[in-house]
């Protein structure tokens, strides 16, 4: 009775929220937890080297929406390969061998051509689009190389475009190091943001990507700075 109980009260696994080990979409409390923990010492520990007025400018909060962007697009591989492939080892060597190609590419082709943020904004949204309506079933028909190969590129593609995007921005910093610490930043963000999957399953991942990313646009026209900027000004003025 107690089995069938748990049975009825179960969410059942599907292909685009493929948790059998959760009951329910919901995050465990012990990773909210640790997660509240980590970002508390994280921000404070970033606030004490970078002041946020500071952090709020638009080359540095760009970089920083293009560093969460990169770790929703991992996770969102990780999670969907793991359909075709299970979850084993073999799907985060076949991830982090096609974003570490794609990015290499991608710095790579920075060296011989400035490149176009628009053409690539246009292309990376058009990917991520994409990959919410393909289903990964359809790679399953392919034979076993072929379907590693089809489906890393498939998942890396859009990396190769934000590590174009990355790679304009990265390039015109006045502050390497501190250009570098906001977009790790912003990856630890992501790593955040990735535990949503087990609410919303990997179209959210996908739609947080493409929010976090436009965000990121928004920022090279100032719009989304000039609001962040305002809003920490009346709040601290708030304060006082």
């Amino acid at each position: 009775g107690e089995l069938q109980t748990h049975q009825r009260g179960a969410t059942i696994s599907t292909d685009h929220w493929p948790f059998l080990y959760l009951q329910s979409r919901t995050i465990p409390i012990p990773i909210i937890g640790v997660v509240i923990l980590f970002l508390t010492f994280s921000l404070g520990l970033l606030r004490r080297r970078i002041p946020v007025p500071q952090l709020a400018s638009a080359q540095n909060m760009h970089l920083f929406l293009l560093g969460a962007g990169f770790m929703l697009l991992e996770a969102k591989a990780v999670t969907e390969l793991s359909l075709l492939f299970g979850s084993t080892w073999i799907v985060n060597a076949v991830v982090i061998t096609a974003f570490l190609t794609m990015g290499l590419l991608a710095n790579t082709a920075m060296m011989f051509w400035r490149g176009s943020r628009t053409l690539s904004y246009s292309i990376l949204f058009a990917l991520l689009a994409a990959d919410l309506l393909v289903p990964y079933s359809l790679f399953n028909v392919l034979p076993a190389g072929l379907r590693t190969i089809v489906s890393g590129g498939f998942v890396a593609l859009p990396v190769f475009f934000s590590g174009l995007i990355f790679s304009q921005a990265f390039r015109d910093v006045t502050g390497p190091g501190e250009g570098l610490g906001v977009n790790l930043m912003g990856a630890v963000i992501g790593g955040v943001l990735e535990n949503t999957v087990m609410v919303g399953g990997t179209p959210v991942l996908g739609l947080l990507a493409i929010f976090l990313y436009a965000a990121s646009l928004l920022c090279l026209r100032g719009d989304i700075v000039a609001f962040a900027t305002s809003w920490y000004r009346s709040h601290a003025s708030s304060r006082l």
